[in-house]
């Protein structure tokens, strides 16, 4: 195996190692909404979470953490 294939074989493990999201995840990102991946969350480009911990009966009680 010459150097050049071993350069692109540790390039594309470092990726991997860092926890790079996949094309795949992006695709399907609003089936893990805890997880904002995009600038607009998705790719469907709505900007506003379907988690729903916060709501108008309990934001009143928010305090930094």
């Amino acid at each position: 195996m010459n150097n050049t294939w071993k350069l692109l074989i540790a390039l594309s493990s470092a990726g991997l190692a860092t926890g790079q999201v996949t094309y795949e995840r992006l695709l399907r990102a609003e089936n893990e909404p805890q997880n904002w991946m995009t600038y607009s969350g998705s790719y469907k480009g709505w900007r506003y979470s379907a988690l729903d911990q916060v709501d108008r009966s309990n934001a009143g009680k928010l305090k930094v953490a």
